[in-house]
């Protein structure tokens, strides 16, 4: 458990920055996405369709990291004992800002550092091509970036 503060709602999921609460105050924080699945497959499917993905990308530079999955549910077990899981967390290691904002603010790059950018992007995208995936929702707002310029 942690607390944290909202970043931005995306079209799926919420995500907010945090940190654990017993971490003291100079420890790293983390970004959390939030994600509550509604009562129908796609859902699900959705969330799954993430997860393995994260799985099978883990460990390339120029991919986000996952670094857990908190599930919660807000149901009580059923009769079985069964927990159905309604809401999940995904932790991740916290980027600094996204492309859109970079661009739109009045930072300016050498041609150097927009250089290295686009290859980090590229490198990126050259690994998921190689394992057979395809990022279907590539803008701006999907490539983030660290205070080092490190794009994931």
């Amino acid at each position: 458990e942690g607390k944290g503060k909202k970043k931005k709602k995306k079209r799926y999921g919420t995500v907010w920055k945090a940190r654990r609460v017993t971490d003291p105050p100079d420890a790293p924080h983390y970004a959390i996405k939030k994600i509550i699945l509604k009562d129908n497959i796609e859902s699900a499917k959705r969330l799954l369709r993430e997860l393995t993905i994260l799985r099978v990308l883990k460990g390339h530079k120029n991919i986000i990291t996952l670094l857990d999955v908190i599930p919660k549910s807000s149901r009580p077990p059923d009769e079985g004992g069964t927990t159905m899981f309604d809401k999940f967390y995904l932790v991740f290691e916290l980027m600094d800002k996204d492309l859109r904002r970079v661009t739109t603010s009045r930072e300016y790059f050498t041609l150097d550092e927009i250089k290295h950018m686009v290859l980090q992007i590229l490198l990126g995208l050259k690994y998921m091509h190689s394992a057979h995936i395809v990022h279907r929702d590539l803008k701006p707002e999907n490539v983030l970036l660290n205070k080092d310029g490190a794009c994931r």
